[in-house]
């Protein structure tokens, strides 16, 4: 169960999904005396458990100032179920990462961090 707390938006994850499998979802209000309203729209995903693909096109360029621009290509752009990448940066190559920015992925071709 969810309480509303006055958000604007919710977030629901059915941890009990099996992977393989086709899942359709409503969603419907009820007031404090039960009643109930229309149901939402259905929207439905396959449970599939697996990691998204890793961005391509990765380019890292210094800028005046300092700054370093990071831009990568879409992972899927017809949608793969990614909500957002997380740029994460080291001092060391291919040392421990830590995350410095995150874009949510509004299915734009390509996206662009600046550091």
């Amino acid at each position: 169960m969810i309480t509303d707390n006055e958000s604007a938006s919710y977030t629901y994850t059915d941890n009990s999904a099996v992977n393989g499998t086709s899942y359709y979802y409503v969603v419907v209000a009820l007031d404090g005396a039960n009643n109930v309203s229309l149901e939402s729209n259905e929207v439905s995903d396959i449970s599939d458990g697996s990691a998204p693909n890793a961005p391509n096109n990765v380019v890292a360029a210094g800028l005046a100032g300092g700054d370093i621009q990071v831009s990568f290509d879409d992972v899927d752009e017809t949608g793969s179920g990614v909500a957002s990448y997380s740029i994460r940066r080291s001092t060391t190559q291919g040392g421990a990462y830590t995350q410095v920015g995150v874009i949510n992925d509004n299915e734009s071709s390509s996206y662009t961090y600046t550091d």
